[in-house]
């Protein structure tokens, strides 16, 4: 089981790379940091959006004592996009990168909306 020592909430002061999505978190982007140990002590990284949109969709509690993997987290986003949007959208979504896909499935899902508009 992953025990999580710390939470930040940093401006990156380099480019880093997403745990999740790996997508780029940009110099001066903020991002969200845990400090965690299972094994090892090691920092998990990701972007702040890929870490609401897992806490909105629920992914914690779907995942084993391994923790939340980059491969889950895309299953899980797709999986939403397509129970939730039409096809033509879902089709336009999927030709976004990763990262983006998560910025507007968060929008859409603080809007209240699935790709209606």
């Amino acid at each position: 089981m992953i025990t999580v020592l710390k939470e930040t909430r940093p401006i990156a002061k380099k480019e880093h790379t997403c745990m999740l999505c790996h997508g780029k978190i940009a110099k001066g982007q903020r991002y969200y940091r845990q400090t965690c140990v299972y094994d090892n002590v090691y920092d998990f990284i990701e972007h702040e959006e890929c870490n609401k949109i897992a806490y909105e969709l629920d992914m914690y509690s779907d995942c084993d004592d391994d923790g939340l993997n980059d491969n889950f987290f895309v299953d899980a986003l797709d999986q939403h996009i397509c129970d939730n949007y039409s096809e033509e959208e879902s089709d336009r979504l999927f030709g976004l990168s990763t990262y983006e896909r998560v910025c507007k499935v968060l929008n859409d899902l603080n809007k209240g909306s699935h790709g209606e508009d």
